[in-house]
């Protein structure tokens, strides 16, 4: 059989949610599969969950149903090659009659002009058009703000074309200089991508083989063609399949009749063996093809800038000087209309038109008509930009950085400036925010245009944030005062910067920068969770920390009048950490109000001179009234309760609980609520529990009856239908009749009871759903007093019994935390859940609400699984090691950083076996080998409660460069693309440290209406509906792109859920949506992310599944190199991929290659589980196969016999896996019998044939 065909049966199956899980997302629905499991109660609480469980924005947003995309045709202005003067009228006849370029784009409903214009920036026939406006038909501008279904041709008829008109305008000398400066940058950042600092490649196109047929400029599937896709393949998917089972039917018959053919087949050799080096995370293939020819030699501000003043008053903005690759030397002018080349001179200047020269609206086609070799240049870049997906050339507004780069590049800037920067005006962020905010939200296409908004000042802030940071760290801007306190604090651009490990010397003295670094997080944290309640009365700050070079800054948009001189502006909380306390009745009646959402409870406090006062929030919380009169939090001190296993009340004052814990612990309360409250009504309504569970027997059974009669006219029939066909005649033709008409009927009647069960059963969940609805009202959420344990709030009388049942609530949360964290590593250990490094192991901690602090505990509950053990420990190691290297690098001078760098990199990472010298004779350098280690031990058992054993770093050995990676990115340290030598005493030169950059937190920008398109795609998931799933994702797709722009991980992750889903119907169309999602996903969190690993595996997947046996290995290996850089090769997700190599092997007929993999990983499997576990079983489970694919039974059934007797006793003898095993072994014991009934046989005939004795 050439090529595997799949049938409708096999496609259109039950999906298993666990493999659609999203890999890393800044929404929730990054964990889907675990939040159904935990919301599958919460989901049948009420009759009506579809509306109650969905944000009101969703509500206002539900009449958005999805249309199709707009058509959108743009016609751009003559070029000035076009635009010559004809010598005759012919000519000029021929130019009327011309055709502009034209670009036609998809677009959204909602999509806004002014998103049309970011599209427009990228595309290769108007990347230079920088200043125009749009027109319609009728020649009237369209303002940027409006919404395509606003101005589309016809709103019903999405497929009509709307045309729109480029028409230029002119200049103002910010938007020359603009126009200059992008032209300048999109050259140079085109002709070679590595200039650009924040370099994040995407490679997964140098993995595409040509055995796809797949071009570089593939139109990939768009979002209007799923339904499209569903329809047409739903209707025709029978035909297809069965014209296919003919085709393969023939094919056998040809091979048996030509004789059996040699299957080609495709290996990755001895590339599975082998270690991978870090030179080859970027493919040869992607190095060859990132630069193109300089189009100029040099292009830059003219030295006769300034324009002289008589000059400035007729126009002239500014003047440029170019240098061609003919060596030819120009001088041009922006002035309103555009850009033209005057007659100056180095010497003479001479501000005049040059002649046989003309005036041009853009730089690109004035530099066309002057030079030949820009001519071909630009259109080798517009042909590469024609050859990029937007996805590949789309941009973030926040700022993303590698922690690695290919080489030590340095490019000639031949703009020959320093420093080039747009004028950036003061901002007033706290005025923009709420402007958004108080805008009109009565439609859903008006709430998505506020979010996007929000999103863009906030992601704008993020970026003015880091950029000051760096400018504040390099002292490149003055604080506020010398003094030694405030000249820790900045004011820029509308920010308020701080050095808070400075500033703060109190938690110097409780905890060190630990607590210090805690205080801010946990901040973050708290404005984080505030913000996600929505109220809009009270404006929590928005925070962004960023460490650069060992320092820490914090910078917050200020609250109007905060900066001014003044008294004390705290209208509510305390400006002293609680000893004197202000009472605003209003704020406090807001925050009564959202209690329940916060999880804070109402409690008394009083103040040092012993008045009482009501605190929802804790005393070090400060509210202030701005100078606009609105409400602003300033300070929110602690928000969740602290964590009794840390019980010192100053050195662990910042060990608090994290929101995650305490909503899954209100969940598992309201939990365990509900189901005691449904336990005694069904125990007090057993009589109408018992009817009804009669009423159900009596149908199952009669639905049993039919099926068993149905079952025996089937058999009748069939009998009836081999007579006729054995006998070729039609003497039962009559019978057959009736037999078919009698079918029918116990069909029909089938049918009938099967709906009357099934209106029963919904009966009785209504029922349930009501009486559970009634009870969820009756259900108190988890509240906590977080002052607790403060002087504030222990001496008031009242309060002793609200104290006391706080104390055990939170006594019970942290048993909670204890229980969770047990069955966490339980999990980890028995492999149900596998993290493939620290940061996702971390991430999954998070999940479920397990402090960082728990990695100790980890450690020590895992001590079976080695693998695992060392995993934890290197996180642990990684993270005391940055503390010390942050120190370090604080209190080093700016030329020894790379030394420091360099010299603690190899204590940390070099040969360990070897000599250290006991003193560093290293200049701008301290510390020691042992000093750095001992440090590590310590600060491990400080913040972890973990003893690290110096004596076995077996846990570092093979990991180095993970770990590496691991400490880069927290850190914010760039090095070399080298293959580093980790055997020798100095792997690390200075030379190969390349760069600081800033590493920053800030809360996460999440969209409620994105919330909560993804609650109603956990209930359509949870409830088997993926179909409407598939929907509800492409709807949420089409709003996150609108909000976010094409460059998110949200993006991504719809992307990827799309393609998961709608492979069950087509899979060359899930290909096209799988290879967006891997883009984006190597884009934004980096090519050697583990998540981009498993996109590699799942498109791979997809490639074997229609047959394109060598594009799948290509993608495998991809995942192999990945896995073996970065994870090592004796963890489980290296060998998951090894293992899966070796069964796309066995599909192919590649035995010994298969059967070379397969020893391998039972040897593996063996030393790092052990023999008696799930993992040695299916390494054993592929060796039986292979033994069956080489005809060996015996040996078959012997490897499946052992496979057998692990699943038996670890998941018992009714489990699936035993089952299988069981029919396998079954299905080669017959197999065994008919080849030695063949053998005998042959046997006899052979000795039949042998001449006899006499």
């Amino acid at each position: 059989m050439s090529k595997q065909t799949t049938t409708k049966k096999e496609e259109i199956i039950p999906m298993n949610i666990e493999k659609i899980q999203p890999q890393v997302s800044t929404l929730d629905y990054n964990s889907l599969q675990s939040q159904v499991d935990l919301s599958t109660t919460l989901v049948q609480e009420t009759p009506k969950l579809r509306q109650t469980n969905v944000p009101k924005t969703q509500e206002q947003v539900k009449n958005m149903t999805f249309q199709g995309y707009f058509k959108v045709l743009i016609k751009l202005p003559f070029s000035n090659e076009s635009q010559k003067k004809k010598k005759n009228q012919k000519q000029k006849k021929n130019q009327q009659n011309a055709k502009p370029d034209t670009c036609l784009l998809e677009i959204h409903p909602y999509e806004r002009v002014v998103d049309i214009v970011n599209k427009l920036a990228n595309h290769p026939k108007a990347w230079y058009i920088t200043n125009f406006n749009f027109v319609d038909t009728k020649n009237k501008i369209v303002p940027l703000e409006k919404e395509m279904h606003e101005i589309a041709a016809d709103r019903t008829k999405p497929q009509r074309t709307t045309t729109l008109f480029v028409k230029e305008k002119d200049y103002t000398p910010q938007q020359g200089l603009s126009h200059f400066l992008r032209i300048k940058t999109f050259l140079e950042l085109l002709s070679s991508p590595l200039r650009n600092k924040d370099w994040g490649p995407s490679l997964s196109r140098y993995y595409r083989l040509a055995e796809e047929n797949v071009s570089v400029q593939e139109k990939m599937i768009e979002l209007p063609e799923i339904y499209k896709i569903q329809q047409e393949l739903l209707k025709k998917n029978e035909k297809e399949n069965e014209k296919e089972i003919e085709k393969e039917k023939e094919t056998e018959e040809k091979e048996k009749l030509q004789g059996s053919r040699k299957k080609k087949t495709y290996t990755l050799g001895d590339f599975i063996f082998s270690q991978p080096k870090f030179s080859n995370l970027i493919p040869n293939e992607y190095m060859q093809n990132i630069t193109l020819k300089e189009p100029l030699k040099k292009i830059g501000y003219s030295g006769w800038n300034k324009p002289p003043s008589f000059r400035k008053i007729q126009g002239d903005f500014f003047y440029i000087e170019v240098t061609t690759q003919e060596d030819d030397t120009v001088f041009i002018t922006s002035c309103p209309k555009g850009f033209f080349i005057n007659s100056s001179t180095e010497k003479n200047f001479n501000f005049t038109m040059k002649p046989k020269t003309r005036l041009s609206t853009n730089l690109v086609d004035l530099l066309k008509s002057i030079s030949n070799t820009f001519k071909e240049s630009v259109a080798a870049i517009e042909k590469k930009l024609g050859e990029l997906k937007e996805i590949e050339i789309s941009t973030s507004d926040s700022p993303r950085f590698s922690w690695f780069v290919p080489e030590d590049h340095h490019f000639y800037d031949y703009s020959g400036n320093y420093g080039d920067e747009l004028l950036i005006l003061y901002r007033d962020w706290n005025k923009e925010i709420n402007d958004v905010k108080g805008m009109e939200a009565s439609s859903g296409e008006k709430i998505i245009l506020r979010e996007a908004l929000e999103t863009k000042i906030m992601n704008d802030f993020v970026s003015e944030t880091i950029n000051g940071s760096i400018a504040i760290v390099e002292k490149r801007i003055r604080p506020i005062e010398q003094e030694e306190q405030s000249s820790k604090i900045f004011i820029h651009r509308g920010i308020f910067y701080s050095y808070p490990l400075e500033i703060l010397q109190q938690n110097f003295k409780d905890g060190g920068e630990k607590a210090t670094r805690k205080v801010i997080d946990n901040d973050i944290q708290s404005a984080s969770h505030f913000n996600r309640q929505g109220i809009s009365e009270l404006n929590p700050p928005f925070m962004v920390s960023v460490d650069y070079q060992g320092h820490r800054i914090c910078g917050q948009w200020i609250p109007p009048g905060l900066d001014s001189p003044g008294s004390n502006k705290v209208i509510h909380g305390s400006f002293d950490s609680g000893k004197t306390l202000v009472e605003n009745q209003n704020i406090l009646n807001i925050l009564k109000a959202k209690q329940n959402s916060l999880a804070l409870k109402l409690h008394k406090v009083k103040d040092k001179d012993g008045k009482v006062f009501e605190k929802v929030l804790s005393v070090e919380s400060k509210c202030i009234r701005g100078h606009d009169g609105r409400l602003y939090i300033i300070d929110f001190g602690k928000t969740t309760p602290r964590d009794l296993n840390y019980p010192d009340k100053t050195k662990d004052a910042q060990c608090v609980l994290r929101h995650e814990l305490i909503n899954i612990f209100d969940i598992y309360k309201k939990t365990q609520f509900l189901d005691a409250k449904m336990k005694k009504w069904n125990d007090e309504h057993t009589k109408e529990t018992d009817k009804h569970n009669k009423n159900i027997k009596a149908l199952v059974d009669k639905i049993n009856d039919k099926k068993k009669e149905l079952y025996e006219e089937i058999s009748k029939s069939a009998k009836l239908f081999e007579q006729n066909e054995k006998t070729k005649e039609l003497k039962n033709s009559k019978e057959i009749e009736t037999a078919k008409l009698k079918i029918q009927g116990i069909e029909k009647q089938l049918n009938e009871f099967t709906k009357e069960l099934k209106e029963v059963e919904n009966e009785i969940i209504q029922e349930q759903l009501q009486v559970r609805g009634k009870f969820v009202k009756e259900y108190e959420p988890v509240k906590f007093n977080v002052d607790y344990s403060t002087i504030a709030n222990l001496d008031v009388k009242g309060e002793e019994k609200n104290q006391k049942d706080n104390v055990e609530l939170i006594e019970k949360i942290t048993e909670f935390l204890d229980k969770t964290v047990k069955e966490f590593a339980e999990h980890l250990v028995n492999q149900t859940l596998s993290p493939p490094d620290g940061e996702v192991l971390c991430r999954y901690m998070h999940e479920r609400g397990i402090n960082f602090r728990y990695l100790g505990k980890l450690a020590t509950l895992t001590t079976k699984l080695t693998y695992l053990n060392h995993m934890i420990i290197r996180e642990m190691v990684v993270r005391a090691s940055k503390l010390i290297l942050n120190r370090e690098l604080r209190e080093c001078a700016l030329n020894k950083k790379t030394t420091l760098v360099a010299t603690f990199f190899n204590y940390l990472f070099g040969n360990q076996s070897k000599r250290r010298p006991k003193k560093s004779n290293i200049p701008g350098v301290t510390f020691t080998h042992q000093s750095i280690w001992d440090e590590i031990k310590k600060d491990v058992l400080t913040k972890f409660n973990f003893q690290l054993d110096l004596e076995d770093k077996s846990f570092l050995v093979g990991n180095e460069l993970n770990m590496l990676k691991s400490l880069c990115k927290k850190v914010g340290i760039q090095v070399a693309l080298f293959d580093y030598d980790f055997k020798k005493i100095k792997p690390f030169k200075k030379s190969q440290i390349l760069n600081l950059f800033p590493v920053f937190k800030s809360p996460p920008i999440s969209s409620r209406i994105i919330l909560g398109y993804m609650e109603k795609i956990k209930m359509d998931l949870s409830l088997g509906d993926h179909m409407s799933a598939l929907k509800t994702f492409e709807t949420a797709l089409s709003i996150v792109q609108a909000i976010n722009g094409m460059f998110h991980v949200d993006v991504a992750t719809c992307y990827s859920f799309i393609a998961m889903l709608i492979s069950m119907i087509n899979l060359k169309a899930a290909i096209k949506f799988e290879k967006k999602a891997l883009m984006l996903y190597e884009r934004i969190l980096g090519v050697d992310h583990p998540d981009v690993a498993s996109h590699y595996i799942t498109l791979a997947s997809f490639y074997q599944r229609i047959g394109k046996t060598k594009a799948a290995l290509n993608l495998y290996g991809r995942a192999l190199l990945l896995h073996k850089l970065f994870l090592g090769e004796n963890n489980p997700n290296t060998l998951m991929v090894m293992a899966t190599i070796a069964n796309l092997y066995i599909a192919e007929g590649n035995i010994e290659e298969a059967d070379k993999i397969a020893e391998y990983l039972i040897k593996m499997n063996k030393e790092i589980f052990g023999e008696d576990t799930i993992q040695f079983a299916n390494a054993m489970r592929l060796k039986s196969s292979i033994f069956g694919a080489r005809g060996e039974y015996k040996q078959a059934v012997e490897a499946e016999n052992i496979v057998f007797a692990i699943t038996k006793e670890k998941t018992g003898e009714e489990s699936k896996s035993t089952l299988n095993s069981k029919q396998l072994i079954e299905h080669y014991m017959q197999k065994l019998l008919v080849k030695n009934q063949v053998d005998s046989k042959q046997l006899e005939e052979e000795q039949s044939k042998k001449p006899k004795k006499n």
